[in-house]
Parts: structure tokens; sequence; C-alpha cells
């Protein structure tokens, strides 16, 4: 795993530098190197046609094998509430660091007006965020196979929490058909995950490639500051949460860098947490040796509702176009 790892990094770092090489001196191979990108779609679409089973089936497996509702349902409350907090934490982090950094390295007036003059006339088309009467019911979903289709994953957590709280009301032998029939799907899921993961390095250069292509080694001045600023932000969440894990979560510094890093690379290659999920449990599961009653239920609500770098991305972009204009 290890070595696999670092082959799945220097893949990254290769499919962006041959990326940004072919569009600064090699335009010719354009064509070609899109090609190669194409393989890049084709192996993480074999990586998220599992997620839509994988997480139905472990949170239905991991409600339902428990025979203490209780006690599962106290599991997904402290979830949730911890998901809540460190949302929060996440949020303040970036108001502070964002300005900080815009403080100590303030845009180029000339510079940012040369920017927008680029921008082009192009109507900036605003969309109102549903309402929280909107969004409360939205939770449940109607139609669970049309929420499959659609991706909607937090609808379709929902439902299978509700399927599986369902299921230890029912008799044993009933209960037990359904956590058997859940976590052969599971297994089954988790095995084609394991063979597409060694195919991790072609399809995160071919993926790298792309962005490499598109980015290219030049940009403005303000692009730099744009990419160093929201990303510096950013991997000062990603060193926040991990020094949370290693403290709070009392996880070996050496082990648990390790297993978190094939799901650093996947997720960087991606841009995708559902895409990351199943290398996330099997990380969780034999990397850090999390027990499997835990992992199967926090992990698929952790991709539906906790996303650590949302507000930290989001928020950093926002406060540098608030800046820029």
């Amino acid at each position: 795993m290890k070595v696999l790892s670092l082959v799945v990094l220097a893949a990254l770092v290769a499919g962006i530098v041959v990326g940004a090489l072919i569009r600064s001196d090699a335009a010719q191979l354009t064509p070609l190197a899109n090609n190669v990108e194409a393989f890049g779609g084709l192996w993480l679409n074999t990586l998220r046609m599992t997620v839509v089973p994988l997480v139905v089936s472990l949170l239905i497996t991991g409600i339902a094998s428990v025979a203490d509702t209780a006690r599962t349902g106290g599991l997904v409350l402290r979830a949730v509430i911890l998901f809540t907090f460190l949302i929060f934490c996440a949020a303040l982090y970036t108001t502070i660091a964002t300005n900080l950094w815009l403080d100590a390295w303030p845009l180029d007036p000339a510079a940012a007006q040369a920017f927008i003059a680029g921008v082009g006339d192009d109507a900036v088309i605003v969309r109102e965020a549903p309402g929280f009467g909107e969004w409360i019911s939205s939770l449940a979903p109607t139609n669970p196979v049309r929420a499959a289709a659609e991706d909607g994953v937090l609808s379709l957590v929902v439902f299978s929490i509700f399927f599986g709280f369902a299921a230890t009301q029912l008799e044993t032998s009933l209960r037990q058909s359904i956590v058997t029939f859940f976590r052969a799907v599971s297994e089954a899921m988790i095995v084609i995950v394991r063979w597409v993961l060694l195919a991790a390095p072609i399809g995160v250069f071919a993926l790298a490639l792309g962005v490499g292509l598109r980015a290219g080694f030049g940009a403005a001045e303000t692009l730099v500051q744009y990419v160093v600023i929201v990303t510096g932000v950013t991997a000062g969440s990603t060193l926040l949460a991990w020094l949370i894990a290693v403290t709070w979560g009392r996880q070996p510094v050496g082990r648990f860098t390790a297993a978190s890093t094939p799901v650093w690379a996947i997720a960087a290659s991606t841009q995708s947490s559902l895409a990351s999920l199943p290398a996330m449990l099997d990380a969780a599961l034999r990397g850090l040796r999390i027990p499997a009653h835990i992992a199967d239920v926090t992990l698929p609500l952790a991709v539906a509702l906790f996303r650590f770098t949302s507000p930290v991305a989001n928020l950093a972009v926002c406060y540098f176009i608030a800046h820029l204009y």
C-alpha cells in the first residue's frame, strides 16, 4: 500500500507537468492528451459506480446489524453533532486565515483591474439558494431509485437510515437475511474498489494530465495569487484535520499518514468526496483498524453531511473575490 501510495503521488505530479508541457511546447499533442484524459474519466467512473450501492449497503448493514437501536442512534447523533462543530470551526479558521493572507499579500489594484477587464462581458447568472423549508422537504426522497440515479446522496442516506432502523424492529431471522444480503453487496463493492485502486496510478495520471493541459505553467499575477492563497488556506485546513486525527483521534502519526496518503491522492485528482469514499473505508478498516460498525456508519454519513474543506475553500474564494472587486 505504501509503494502504491508513492506511485499514485508521483503519477499526480507527472500528469500535471506533462499536461503543462504539452500546453506550452507541444500543442500538436493536445488531441492525444485529450484521449489519455478520457481514460482517467473511465477510471473515475468505475470508482464512482460503487459509491451508491456502497453507501446504502454500509449504512443499512451498520445500523441493522446492531440490535441495540439506541446505541446506533447515539452514534449517528454524536457524529452529526461533531460534524456541525467541526464545520463551524472550519469556517472560523477560514475567515481568520484568508484575511491574514490578504493583509500580508494585498492584491495589486492595476493587476486586479486588468484581470476584471479580461473577464469579458458574459452576464453573471445569480440563482436563488433553496429556502430552509424547501431544503427540509427535499431530505426524504420521493423515489429512492431516482435519488440514486441523480447522485442524491443525502436523500439516500436518510432513506438508508430509516431502512436500517426499521430492520432492527423485525424478528431476528428476517433482520439477519437483510444484513446478510447488504453485507454481501458491500463486500462485493469493496472487492471492485480494490481492483480499481490497482489502476490508480494510470487513472490519476490521466486526470492530472487534463488539469495541466488546461491550467499550464503560466498564469496572470492575479490568478497565481488566487491559487496560492486559496490553496494555502485549504492546505492549512488539511493540516488542521491531520492534527485533530493524531491528537483527538489518538492515531499514531506514521500509521495515520500512511493510511491517508492514497485517499489524499485520489481526492486531489478527482476533487470528489464520493469518489474518495471507497479509499477512505479501506484506509479506516485496514490501515487504521477502526471497528467496522463505526466506520460503516460514520464515513457514508461524512460523505453526505461533513465537507470539512467546503467552507474553507468556498469562503476563501468569496473573500478573495470581495478583495478583487
